[in-house]
């Protein structure tokens, strides 16, 4: 319900029947003139205004943008919702902004509309023959039956980006959209749009006291539904190259026709098998230096006792799929028999290879000589340096946070720097 691409949608629809509803109560004109195009100017006119007064953030301008698209289909005797539609308008807002396609808001909100688009036009002529003459009492059937499906289709097109960067999904959202939706669908959209034009009358009181209380009632069902046991599932993180699997998986099956579409299965299988294969870092080191983790034998990451860096540790928790922060070194840990830890450091064997995390300058000199991998949150000046992997103060300003995972015949290392790589807007601090 937050997604603002449903906000300006709404306010645009509001207006858009709103108007229309106003010519057709005037029948000449009416009968002389497009009112259903003279009504979608006036939506993408007050969906313009709304963008403006919400704050013109980039989201919004997509949603702005989708909208007006949209809109313009209808004026053109185009047809408004279509798969041609979505890509138009991606296009359009990857040749404005490039780098939306990296962004979570861009990939789900184009994720649902494209997996909404595809459903409802292929149940066109089912659902237009349920509507056909139905009753009250069926439409409200039908109304609940169609935001329940709404729900769940976004929930399925949006669940391998929600995982991918949140590592997170929604179990209950069904539950919840089955009120929030109506509320926010009848009640609190309609009066936002109103209480502009009562604005200037200065009779918005009613309308803004009335919003408030089903935004209060929509707060409390959120509440009540995160708040029930096991509300989200929350997997460790997933390889770039399954995200892209399920994706084209999904195209495929979208734009292929026939029977052959049904191969996109060995894509979904691939993606699944790249997931399981995936092996989050053994050893993690903020950009400081001062926050330090390691997974340890129950596979899950320890964390130095100076957590400092409370938001790093908290992406890195949720990423590795665990919730808590469990600090070493334990006593008497039968998860730590390997670990030595005095004033100075602490020392590890892990996969064969002898691993210091040096506090004080004063243990260089005997870390250099006995470790494999030495990670100090000071300069190490020593030279030479006999650790095959020396990751201190200087090296962190230089790469930024490192990732290290021990393998049998070598160390594999990922830092900011070689992901970012350099580019010209890329500030590489020298030697």
């Amino acid at each position: 319900l937050s997604i603002s691409v449903l906000h300006v949608g709404m306010i645009a629809g509001v207006i858009f029947f709103f108007t229309r509803l106003l010519f057709v109560f005037i029948p000449g004109f009416a009968e002389q003139h497009p009112v259903k195009k003279y009504a979608a100017v006036a939506a993408i006119i007050a969906a313009f205004f709304y963008m403006i007064i919400v704050g013109s953030t980039i989201p919004t301008q997509r949603a702005m943008l989708m909208t007006s698209i949209i809109m313009l289909a209808i004026i053109l005797d185009r047809k408004a919702f279509s798969m041609r539609l979505v890509a138009i308008t991606a296009l359009i807002v990857l040749l404005l902004t490039p780098e939306a396609l990296w962004s979570a808001s861009f990939q789900m909100s184009f994720a649902a509309v494209t997996g909404l688009i595809f459903f409802y036009d292929s149940i066109r002529n089912f659902w237009s023959q349920m509507h056909r003459n139905a009753s009250w009492l069926r439409r409200i059937g039908l109304y609940i039956m169609g935001v329940s499906m709404t729900t769940l289709i976004a929930t399925f097109a949006t669940a391998p980006f929600a995982l991918f960067h949140f590592q997170q999904l929604s179990i209950y959202s069904l539950f919840a959209n089955l009120i929030g939706v109506p509320i926010m669908a009848f009640i609190v959209m309609p009066l936002t749009a109103f209480s502009y034009l009562a604005m200037a009358l200065h009779i918005d009181g009613p309308f803004l006291w009335v919003m408030e209380q089903g935004i209060q009632l929509i707060l409390s069902i959120a509440h009540h539904v995160a708040n029930i046991e096991s509300a989200t599932w929350n997997p460790p993180s997933w390889p770039l190259s399954a995200l892209l699997s399920f994706v084209f998986a999904a195209l495929f099956f979208m734009l292929v026709k026939g029977r052959l579409r049904y191969l996109s299965v060995i894509l979904i299988a691939v993606g699944a098998i790249m997931i399981t294969n995936h092996r989050p870092p053994d050893i993690l080191v903020s950009s400081s230096g001062k926050l330090i983790a390691y997974k340890n034998a129950a596979q899950q990451l320890s964390f130095n006792s100076r957590v400092s860096d409370r938001f790093s540790s908290d992406i890195w928790i949720r990423r590795h799929g665990q919730e808590e922060k469990p600090k070493w070194p334990y006593q008497n840990s039968e998860h730590e028999k390997f670990m030595n830890c005095d004033d100075y450091g602490c020392h590890l064997e892990k996969s064969g290879y002898k691993i210091a995390f040096s506090k004080h300058p004063q243990s260089h000199a005997a870390d250099c000589h006995q470790a494999d991998i030495l990670i100090a949150e000071d300069p190490v000046f020593v030279k030479p340096c006999a650790a095959d992997i020396k990751i201190d103060k200087f090296y962190l300003w230089r790469n930024g946070a490192t990732a290290l995972w021990l393998m049998p015949d070598k160390v594999e290392i990922e830092t900011v720097k070689s992901i970012r790589g350099t580019r010209p807007w890329t500030i590489s601090p020298r030697r």
